[in-house]
């Protein structure tokens, strides 16, 4: 019996020790000093333009991909095609006998180029046009691209099954601020070359504010 008691207490203190050296160690790694990893982004939490409603985007079950300001300055963009190349389930080339405007496919149903009537600007729908009827958008009076993927389209009336494109101009600001642009592109030939210029202002046109323009 006293062998049995003895091999018991000698257990009990054995787990005793255990969970006091792992409160130590716990304390311990608690005190020490971390490293942090701080992450910063942007994004947009609605898209009312697109949706036609407030509803989050974190909280819409459509499928809603949105090419921001900064994203198109980041890639350049000099056409829409630039601006949607690495958009998911999106395509935008070039096409037909006319290379100045864009032709746009969403989950491989052809939404029409930017004169057909699936495609919208500030939410409204561009009117349909022929192969020479049509017209391009430049990106850089563009505040950002909306792509609303799915058969959730049919919330903008007939168009295509895949999805459709709205494309968002710039907003005015009370803030006064002005930008220019002048970019060229193109192979050794100056002669070759493509030139785009371009200009920005906008501000606070009263006292107020309440007007603005841009």
């Amino acid at each position: 019996m006293r062998s049995v008691l003895s091999i018991g207490l000698v257990a009990a203190a054995s787990l005793a020790g255990a969970a006091s050296a792992q409160e130590v160690n716990g304390e311990r790694s608690a005190s020490e000093p971390k490293d942090e990893i701080i992450v910063t982004a942007t994004g947009f939490s609605t898209a009312a333009s697109t949706t036609k409603t407030a509803t989050p985007i974190i909280e819409s079950p459509q499928s809603i991909s949105i090419i921001n300001r900064e994203e198109m300055d980041l890639r350049a963009a000099t056409t829409i095609s630039d601006a949607l190349s690495y958009s998911a389930s999106v395509q935008s080339d070039p096409s037909g006998l006319d290379s100045r405007t864009d032709e746009v496919s969403v989950r491989g149903f052809g939404a029409g180029g930017f004169s057909s009537n699936n495609n919208f600007v500030d939410g409204l729908r561009l009117p349909a046009g022929g192969q020479w009827t049509r017209f391009g958008f430049d990106p850089f009076g563009l505040q950002q691209i909306e792509v609303l993927k799915g058969p959730s389209s049919v919330l903008y009336g007939q168009t295509a099954p895949g999805g459709i494109v709205n494309i968002v101009s710039k907003r005015p600001t009370a803030e006064s601020h002005g930008e220019f642009l002048a970019q060229g592109a193109g192979y050794t030939d100056l002669e070759g070359w493509s030139w785009q210029l371009g200009a920005d202002v906008g501000g606070a046109l009263n006292d107020d504010a309440s007007l603005q323009g841009r």
